[in-house]
């Protein structure tokens, strides 16, 4: 199996008449002023390839979350390629909790390994702003 992408963003779309795919607000940076905080809706969006098209595996796979190493979730989903040498999957994650700044990953992992990640970098800023007056 070929492993291609990872995609972390709060909304993604799917057209349902060319199955095109457009992500909305794609993760790169989150800015906390207070912890503990919560993301409310993240969608995580892997693109999978396969060798031999035509076939029809089932693949077992586990979507983990952790905040500097420590984790935070842990999903198991199973791909299926319908016949096609190519698929997607979308995870909707309704609430990430965070409890400070710090790497916030998305992998994808089979049998115990990581195959693709996603690092979001978590940041505290003071509640204080200076702002022109």
């Amino acid at each position: 199996m070929k492993f291609k992408s990872l995609v972390v963003c709060e909304t993604c779309l799917v057209d349902g008449r060319t199955n095109a795919l457009s992500f909305i607000n794609i993760l790169e940076e989150i800015n906390l002023t207070t912890v503990p905080a919560m993301i409310h809706k993240v969608n995580v969006i892997a693109m999978l390839g396969q060798d031999f098209p035509g076939e029809n595996p089932m693949i077992p796979l586990d979507i983990v979350v952790t905040l500097d190493g420590e984790q935070i979730l842990s999903q198991p989903i199973t791909v299926d390629f319908k016949g096609r040498q190519d698929t997607r999957f979308i995870l909707e994650i309704n609430g990430v909790p965070l409890k400070a700044g710090g790497l916030l990953k998305f992998s994808v992992n089979q049998n115990g390994k990581e195959m693709l990640e996603y690092v979001v970098k978590v940041h505290m800023q003071d509640q204080l702003v200076n702002r022109p007056q």
